[in-house]
């Protein structure tokens, strides 16, 4: 779940914090244990709303509001990500994506400053590299390393983001693995996440 909305709630309420979204994937119950990244936070599920009233259960595609304890509002901030401890979602900072560009006047180029956005969220980054141009439908490879990638053409484009953020590839997760790519107020191109490098954790 992507965190759209984090407050305190209300006097004569259940107290503390409260977390809105929408579950991509998988289930919730009160008592659950979620992990927030990229805060690595491991907090605990007290009670579920969805649609102003109280759930046992949420599933996939509901959106919920969460009160949640073990946690504050310096902690948790829109944009977030709750998941399951035991299976963390990986938070990258540089990813291939194969993508289609749109009707945009000005081609892609290495070195320019995007915004990539994954389930609805902006991030800033920059194209590190353009890794190839390929056919858009058969697939098959038509220049490596091309200086620039022009309208209406298919790419796979190295991406680099300033900040950590979870994506993973699309044949791992369809979720987390489709990508636009944003620069100013319009849309340059969209697709899929190929590859990931993960973040190193700390020893």
């Amino acid at each position: 779940m992507i965190v759209s909305d984090v407050y305190k709630a209300s006097q004569g309420s259940t107290g503390g914090l409260t977390l809105a979204g929408k579950i991509e994937a998988g289930a919730i119950i009160p008592k659950d244990k979620i992990l927030i990244l990229p805060q690595q936070k491991v907090i605990t599920v007290k009670a579920i709303c969805t649609q102003g009233k109280p759930v046992a259960v949420a599933k996939a595609g509901d959106s919920v509001e969460l009160s949640v304890k073990d946690a504050t509002d310096d902690e948790v901030s829109v944009g977030c990500i709750a998941c399951h401890p035991a299976k963390p979602l990986p938070y990258v900072v540089e990813f291939k994506a194969k993508v289609l560009t749109l009707n945009y006047k000005i081609p892609l180029l290495a070195g320019q400053n995007v915004i990539v956005y994954s389930l609805g969220i902006g991030h800033p980054a920059y194209i590190h590299s353009l890794e190839s141009q390929i056919d858009r439908r058969s697939g098959e490879l038509i220049r490596s390393k091309p200086r620039c990638v022009q309208r209406n053409s298919a790419a796979e484009i190295l991406v680099r983001t300033h900040q950590p953020i979870c994506l993973d590839s699309y044949s791992s997760n369809p979720v987390l693995g489709r990508v636009s790519i944003r620069r100013g107020d319009e849309t340059v191109a969209y697709g899929v996440v190929a590859s990931t490098v993960l973040i190193k954790k700390k020893k």
